[in-house]
Order: structure tokens, then sequence, then C-alpha cells
């Protein structure tokens, strides 16, 4: 668990390093490159699709009836 986040907070180093570095070196192969990262970080995402989305698949699966898929699986006896 700590080495997960060792290496995910060293891999967000590593991507904030990056960026600052293109906008440091200012040259105009790295100005598209600087102008999307501009767009991509000041662009407001919004999750209402995901969650409506979401709330429909929840509606479908509440509907199914798994008593049939559940009465068809092996019995499993536990001996002890």
């Amino acid at each position: 668990m700590a080495w997960r986040f060792i290496r995910n907070a060293l891999f967000a180093l590593i991507i904030f390093l990056v960026i600052g570095l293109i906008s440091r070196i200012d040259l105009p192969v790295t100005q598209p490159v600087e102008e999307y990262l501009a767009f991509v970080i000041s662009t407001d995402l919004s999750l209402d699709p995901v969650a409506e989305q979401l709330g429909k698949v929840g509606k479908l699966v509440s509907e199914w009836d798994l008593s049939a898929l559940v009465q068809g699986l092996p019995r499993i006896e536990i001996r002890r």
C-alpha cells in the first residue's frame, strides 16, 4: 500500500516537472502543447452525464431476476 502511494506520488511529481519544463523552455514547438495543457487544466468537467447513465444501469440491474441463475449454481459443501 505504501509502495503504491510512493510510486503514484513520484509519477505525479514527474508529470508536474515535465509540465513546468515545457512552460519554461518557451520554444515555438512547445507552444501548442502548453496551450493544450492550459485548456485541459482549465476545462470544467461535468460528471452529470456519467451519473445519469449509471442511474439507468442501476435501474436495469435492479429489475433483473437472478434467482434462476443462483439456483443453477452448483452446491458446495463445506466440511469442518
